[in-house]
């Protein structure tokens, strides 16, 4: 294997960009923030955080494309909860339910192609 710059080309799996695509939920991982979000220091919020990390499929020019998202939420008291304006909620809110493996939901793309699942 050679890196050779002038032979390389885009990956057919990068997405269009301002699009919105169906996806699926294939996985999710429990965890704290820091040990899903590379990088911390754009993070909002404290990365110690409990957290789920929700991993998706979508289609893209024949290919799957697989990505994920954080969603936080909140131990209190020995109980789980979601804050009434976070993503959660709002997933919720959107979707009937909170994030579960086969769910199906909408991934919109911004400029840099770059999905997030849409919530709102």
């Amino acid at each position: 294997m050679t890196y050779e710059p002038e032979q390389m080309q885009p990956s057919e799996s990068e997405l269009t960009p301002h699009k919105t695509y169906a996806a699926a939920i294939v996985h999710i991982d429990d965890g704290v923030v820091k040990d899903f979000v590379k990088n911390t220091e754009k993070w909002e919020g404290d990365i110690e955080n409990p957290a789920i990390n929700v991993h998706y499929e979508l289609q893209h020019n024949g290919n799957t494309v697989r990505r994920s998202q954080v969603f936080n939420y909140i131990i209190e008291n020995g109980n789980t909860k979601y804050s009434a304006r976070g993503n959660l909620a709002k997933y919720k809110a959107m979707y009937g339910n909170l994030p579960s493996i086969g769910d199906r939901m909408r991934v919109l793309t911004n400029a840099k192609g770059i999905p997030k699942i849409v919530v709102e």
